[in-house]
């Protein structure tokens, strides 16, 4: 869905009132400042690493989501902060991790999250819309804890599969 539709639908789905675009693009660039890895966006930086030594991860890394050796074979056996990784044996290696989303800025543009997110996006712009002209009434917390529930259902699905298997 596009901002525009996003908005559209908050407003005469969710609320039947009236929702700018101006609020609309920021209650969006807000949820999804607040959504950070739950997003779903991922990108890479491939290193190659002396042992032991310390190298920044890229700025707009939220959480290393996986490490692959230059064989493409998991790799477990680094550290890492907020801001830097060091790996303890020296290669090149491909860390793919969770970035911050790009703010939107038109109306036609398409927020930088997964799709099935777009529908909770709706629901945050509902609660923002009651949040500014209602403050404290008993609707807001409910279409805030609605969108927190939209989210929870598709990050659920979003966990990454691990699994054991055994082959006789």
């Amino acid at each position: 869905m596009t901002v525009q539709e996003i908005i559209e639908y908050a407003s005469k789905q969710l609320l039947n009132k009236n929702v700018s675009m101006v609020d609309g693009i920021a209650w969006i660039n807000d949820a999804l400042l607040i959504l950070g890895i739950d997003a779903g966006v991922f990108d890479e930086a491939e290193y190659i690493a002396v042992s032991g030594m310390w190298q920044d991860l890229p700025e707009d890394c939220l959480k290393i989501y996986e490490v692959r050796d230059s064989k493409d074979y998991d790799y477990n056996n680094y550290d890492a902060d907020t801001l830097r990784i060091r790996f303890w044996d020296t290669g090149t290696y491909t860390v793919r991790y969770y970035k911050r989303p790009e703010p939107v800025e038109h109306e036609s543009s398409e927020p930088d999250c997964r799709k099935d997110l777009h529908n909770a996006l709706a629901y945050y712009i509902a609660y923002r819309w009651w949040k500014r002209n209602f403050p404290g009434e008993q609707a807001t917390q409910s279409w805030y804890e609605e969108y927190l529930t939209r989210v929870s259902m598709v990050t659920s699905k979003q966990k990454k599969q691990t699994e054991v298997k055994v082959v006789r």
